[in-house]
Formats: C-alpha cells, sequence, structure tokens
C-alpha cells in the first residue's frame, strides 16, 4: 500500500508537471489548458475516486479567497493604467453591458427552470458573466494584429473580472443579510468600492516608500505577498471590499512611475517590478492550476439535466455578448470586428473561484452551482474556440477575395494603360 504522504506528493508533482505540459500545448495549438485540467481533476475525483470530494469541498471558503487575492493582484500589475484610461470607454461599456445583461438573463432562467428566487439567478448571472483574461490575451496575440482591438478585450476581460468578483460578493451578502431592494444592493457596492480602493491606494504609497528604503531586498515579493493577506483582512475589516482593495494596491504598484510623473512627485520610490511580476507569474500559475482541478474533482456531473440547462445557459450567455459587443463597437473603427468580438467569451479561474461562494456562505440552492458553472467553463472554451477559427476562415476569405479582386483592377488598370500607350503611338 502507497504511503499516504508520498501520494499526496506524487499527486502534486503530477499536476503541476500536467499543468505546465498542458500551458505549453496552449501556446502551440490554442488548445486552452483548462480543458485538461478539468478533466485530470475529474480523473482524480469522481471517476476513480482518488481524492474524496467531499473533504474538498470544506476547503472552499479558505481556497476562494486566496483564488480572488491572487486574480485581482494579478490584474491589478498587468493593468496599464493610461492604456486603460485611453481604452475605457468602450471597454468598461462592453464589460459592464455583458455583466449586467448576463445577470438579468440569468436571474429570469433560474427563476423560470429552478423556480428560484431572482437573486439567487442574479449571482449566478454574476459568477459566469466575465470572460477570462488569461485565455483571451493568449488567443489575441494570434488571432489579430489590430492594437486597438486588443486593447479593447484585453482591458474588458480583465475588466469584467473584477466586475464579476465585487458583484457577486455583494449579491451573496444582500442574500445572506436579506438585503433585496436594488438600490441599497447598488449603495453597499459603491461604499464598499470606495473603502477598498482608498486602503489599496495608501497601502501601496506606503508599501513603495518602506521597499525602497529597505537596503536588502531579497525578499520583496513575500514582503508584497503578505501586505495582500494583511490588506484584504483589513478592508473587509473595515466595512470595504478587501477584492477591490487588492486590485488598486497591484494597480498602483504596476503603474507607479508614470503616476509620479503625472502627480510630479520628484522622489520616486524604485521598485523592482520585474522580479515581482515574475514570481507572481508563477504563483499565480500554481494557484490556476490546483483550482481548476479542484474544480473537476468536487463536480460530479452525473444529472443530464444540468448539462443540458449548462450547455442552453452558455449558448444566451453567448448571445449576450452578441449584443453587448454590437452596442459596444456600434459606429467605431472596431466595428467590423464584431464578430470576433462576439466570439471570444471563454469563462475561466474567476468563475471557478466564484461558484464556491455562494454554498459555502450558506445559500443551499447554490449546490449545484459548481457542476453548472463548469459546464459552462468547458463548453464556452470550446464555444470560443471552434467560432474563433471559423471567423478567422471566414475573414482570412473574404480578405483573400478583396485582394484578388484588387489585383484583377489592378491588372486591368494596367492593360487599359499599356492599350492607351499603344493607340497614342499609332496614332503619332
Amino acid at each position: 500500500m502507497v504511503d499516504p504522504v508520498i501520494g499526496t506528493f506524487a499527486l502534486i508533482g503530477t499536476i503541476i508537471v500536467i499543468g505546465l505540459i498542458s500551458e505549453e500545448l496552449f501556446r502551440r495549438t490554442k488548445i486552452p489548458s483548462v480543458i485538461i485540467l478539468i478533466a485530470l481533476g475529474l480523473v482524480i475525483g469522481p471517476l476513480s475516486n482518488y481524492a474524496d470530494p467531499k473533504q474538498l469541498i470544506d476547503l472552499a471558503p479558505l481556497f476562494a479567497p486566496i483564488a480572488f487575492i491572487m486574480i485581482l493582484f494579478d490584474g491589478g500589475l498587468k493593468m496599464d493604467l493610461f492604456n486603460v484610461l485611453k481604452s475605457s470607454p468602450r471597454a468598461l461599456l462592453l464589460a459592464v453591458l455583458t455583466v449586467v445583461f448576463s445577470i438579468v438573463a440569468c436571474a429570469f432562467i433560474f427563476n423560470i427552470v429552478f423556480g428560484f428566487d431572482l437573486l439567487i439567478g442574479a449571482v449566478f448571472g454574476a459568477i459566469v458573466g466575465g470572460s477570462s483574461s488569461a485565455i483571451v490575451m493568449p488567443i489575441m496575440e494570434n488571432v489579430s494584429s489590430n492594437e486597438k482591438l486588443r486593447n479593447l478585450l484585453s482591458v474588458e476581460s480583465i475588466g469584467t473580472d473584477v466586475l464579476c468578483i465585487v458583484i457577486t460578493i455583494s449579491l451573496v451578502a444582500a442574500y445572506t443579510t436579506g438585503v433585496g431592494d436594488v438600490f441599497s444592493i447598488g449603495g453597499e457596492i459603491f461604499s464598499k468600492f470606495l473603502v477598498g480602493a482608498m486602503f489599496g491606494a495608501i497601502a501601496a504609497i506606503a508599501w513603495m516608500k518602506i521597499l525602497h528604503d529597505m537596503k536588502e531586498k531579497s525578499l520583496d515579493y513575500m514582503i508584497t505577498l503578505a501586505t495582500l493577506f494583511l490588506l484584504y483582512s483589513v478592508a473587509e475589516s473595515f466595512n470595504g471590499n478587501g477584492a477591490i482593495a487588492v486590485l488598486v494596491y497591484g494597480l498602483v504598484i504596476s503603474n507607479g512611475l508614470e503616476l509620479s510623473t503625472l502627480f510630479r512627485i520628484k522622489k520616486y520610490p524604485m521598485v523592482d517590478e520585474v522580479s515581482i511580476k515574475k514570481t507572481h507569474n508563477e504563483i499565480s500559475f500554481f494557484i490556476r492550476t490546483f483550482f481548476f482541478v479542484y474544480l473537476g474533482i468536487i463536480a460530479s456531473i452525473t444529472d443530464f439535466f444540468i448539462m443540458t440547462v449548462g450547455i442552453g445557459l452558455t449558448i444566451i450567455l453567448f448571445l449576450v455578448r452578441f449584443v453587448s459587443s454590437y452596442i459596444s463597437v456600434y459606429k467605431t473603427a472596431l466595428a467590423r470586428y464584431h464578430a470576433l468580438v462576439s466570439s471570444i467569451a471563454p469563462r475561466g479561474l474567476a468563475a471557478a473561484v466564484l461558484a464556491q461562494l455562494p454554498f459555502s456562505s450558506g445559500i443551499q440552492e447554490a449546490k449545484i452551482f459548481s457542476e453548472l458553472v463548469l459546464v459552462v467553463i468547458v463548453t464556452s472554451v470550446v464555444l470560443t474556440t471552434v467560432l474563433v477559427w471559423v471567423v478567422s476562415k471566414v475573414e482570412n476569405s473574404e480578405k483573400k477575395r478583396k485582394e484578388k479582386k484588387s489585383n484583377k483592377s489592378l491588372k486591368r488598370k494596367k492593360r487599359d494603360e499599356e492599350d492607351m500607350k499603344q493607340f497614342v503611338k499609332l496614332n503619332q
């Protein structure tokens, strides 16, 4: 019999290796690693019973906040503030419309299909309302060279991660505390947003000053990590949003030099951003890999009805995406990319993490969320991969057709010019 400790170590090592292989496959084949990792979780959990899903479900209240912290800090570090401000009107419009339309659609669908309260359906809509930046960005690198389009989808995917986390947490809190009024929920979200943002900005400025004054910076990331956990705890304790605090913290650190120039701060505290980003990327990879495997382990999709509803919901979410993207790029230079923008809507880590929150917060109806979210993630990733391929093929065919037509026109023009020269020559 294999020693449990040795077996656990072997499993952890195997998951990391498969995670690395799946990332490499994603780079080469564009098949998202999400599918491979979830499939691995299904093999470890429901299919082989190697890991007990019931024991792991109890860990969700601890796993989820850690994943939130990592996702949002990563989002803040990757966000170029001035690029966001430049692209924000359309990108933020796309993010807000997609999330809001998804919430409304899911609220009514859950009420009709399951007979649930509208607020429970709204919670699910907030969970699956956004695209995954970890999947969107690599796809865009290989699909289009248009910088404005890349900026639009990059900012939108990061923005929806933030919106989905903040709105889901707020809606869950509203349901569990019995606050059902829309204005009360909106006021609560706004209040938590402001408090969280204030704590995040203050913590980032203080942290950069402290790190700048330190002689030894070999442990700069560990100090950053400790600050993240403390910041999340303090912001939540003061009725702020810890997720927003972490996002703003990362945003200020990543754009510190530009902000100091903007506000004419002469002594900008230098921070080794490259080292922090590199280390955080590796930690994020670890969290991302294990959470998708974890989702596969705890999900037992044995109900055909749940699978059908999940696939149906995904199709509706893509239709919602079609409408929101049409409105967002209407009468702009990006309008011709509407089909591509509509096609790129994969769900990912944020949805996987948020799926654990409602049930762990005591919402019994949310027991089915893990299975539904799993179906939505897999279906949305597959649909995105297929639709992007189809749209790219159609656009390339159209491009070749136009080039061929243009070449024919040039040849005809050249021939007419030669005929004219010949005509003039003969009449001289």
